[in-house]
């Protein structure tokens, strides 16, 4: 059973703390499906190591290892990218599940896509969602494939990564609207950095690959600039002056990460980033001179910002508007819906509409004193915990956290907060 934990705050650190995070979920699961087209066997379990890393880990191995029964847990990155992976396995069969979460969430783009490169996929309950069995079609061929993507990049990264197992030349085309480009761009740097050629133009992949994948030895490890948003909330709600280390954080990761672009977001509230020599990066909480009129922003390629975003700019009584908001429906909870209502139990309002979000940039009412409630959304979770900071805070179901960054409540209690047990 998933822990309900009581979080309030005592003050800033005296000692700038020094943040250990999990390395970015993304590079790290394209790797390893970089290693699986290979061959290779995945290494065991890092230490800390997020959950949806760790499924993908051992599902790979499973499959690799002669199992037919393949549990995706609550990963869709898991669900996507593993589909067409099994589907090279000639004469195999996997039935593919998760669990009710992710049962929730289509994957009827990849699928329709799959069947017409030839594979057999079933659907075991409802058409389009896990569960389903998918059969090797060993000896697959195409110069071509096409998907829409518009609902998420993984689509289209999925199968940028299937691509050399296809031919030597074959080009990826998404007949929807592209969306989270940034992601797309680092599959195909991972790729590039095996072996494979790839060129990205609006809406195509070029994959050449005639040699297949070279994965390399050694890898670079990359903390999670996803996981480092939520502490940009907490340095942007702290003390001008606080200053928070995050190791791991560096001018190569930026580069890599589309949720990178979260230094350039809360620069205007005040927090600003430095990179140190050790490869760390330390923000810094400086004092803002004047609040931001009206703070305006397309998430359309960070849709995974906007909680700790929204939280921080409602928190701060700063306007907004932000855009390109509509995915956040379909992600592991109603995000828009789960905001909306959490921050109004702490006394914040917010306007979420089908493809925007929205804040008057109005002074806190009162903290209904409820629990919060993610709805075992980690992100939900990781964005409301630092609104202890006005007052004692309850959270339900804490440890769904662990599906993105296991150690958040550690690395939360270095800067200021006491997270207790209940």
């Amino acid at each position: 059973m998933s822990r309900t934990l009581e979080i309030y705050y005592c003050g800033a650190p005296e000692v700038t703390p020094l943040l250990h995070f999990p390395e970015s979920k993304s590079i790290a699961a394209r790797e390893l499906m970089v290693q699986a087209y290979s061959g290779v066997q995945p290494q065991q379990t890092v230490a800390g190591e997020c959950d949806d890393v760790r499924v993908l880990r051992e599902a790979i191995a499973a499959a690799q290892n002669g199992r037919g029964d393949i549990f995706c847990g609550s990963s869709a990155t898991a669900m996507r990218f593993l589909l067409p992976w099994l589907a090279t396995f000639g004469g195999r069969t996997f039935r593919v599940d998760g669990t009710e979460q992710l049962r929730r969430r289509t994957v009827m783009p990849l699928v329709e896509t799959m069947r017409r490169l030839g594979v057999e996929v079933t659907f075991l309950g409802r058409e389009g969602y896990l569960p389903l069995t998918v059969g090797g079609g060993g000896g697959l061929h195409a110069a071509r494939v096409e998907i829409d993507a518009s609902e998420s990049s993984q689509f289209f990264s999925s199968l940028m990564l299937m691509a050399p197992r296809l031919g030597s030349k074959v080009r990826v085309v998404n007949t929807g609207k592209t969306v989270s480009a940034p992601y797309i761009e680092m599959t195909a740097q991972v790729m590039e950095r095996a072996g494979v050629k790839v060129g990205i133009d609006t809406g195509r992949a070029d994959v050449v690959s005639p040699d297949g994948y070279r994965p390399q030895a050694e890898r670079r490890i990359c903390a999670d600039f996803s996981a480092a948003s939520f502490f940009y909330l907490v340095a942007a709600l702290a003390t001008p002056g606080i200053e928070l280390r995050i190791e791991g954080i560096n001018v190569e990761c930026a580069g890599m990460q589309g949720d990178s672009r979260v230094m350039r977001f809360f620069e205007p509230l005040g927090v600003r980033t430095r990179f140190n020599s050790d490869g760390s990066a330390t923000l810094r909480r400086s004092e803002l001179a004047e609040k931001p009129k009206l703070f305006i922003g397309n998430m359309e390629d960070t849709p995974d910002l906007v909680p700790p975003l929204v939280t921080a700019l409602a928190a701060l009584e700063i306007p907004f508007r932000l855009t390109g908001t509509r995915r956040l429906a379909v992600k592991e909870s109603d995000r828009g819906a789960v905001l909306r209502r959490e921050l109004a139990k702490r006394g914040f309002s917010i306007v979420v509409e089908e493809d925007s979000i929205t804040g008057a940039g109005t002074p806190r009412a009162a903290d209904s004193g409820l629990a919060a409630d993610p709805q075992g959304d980690h992100r939900m979770a990781m964005a409301m915990a630092p609104l202890a900071c006005f007052s004692t805070l309850v959270i339900k179901n804490a440890d769904c956290v662990a599906k993105s960054f296991p150690g958040f409540f550690r690395a939360l209690a270095q800067t200021g907060y006491t997270c207790k047990e209940l």
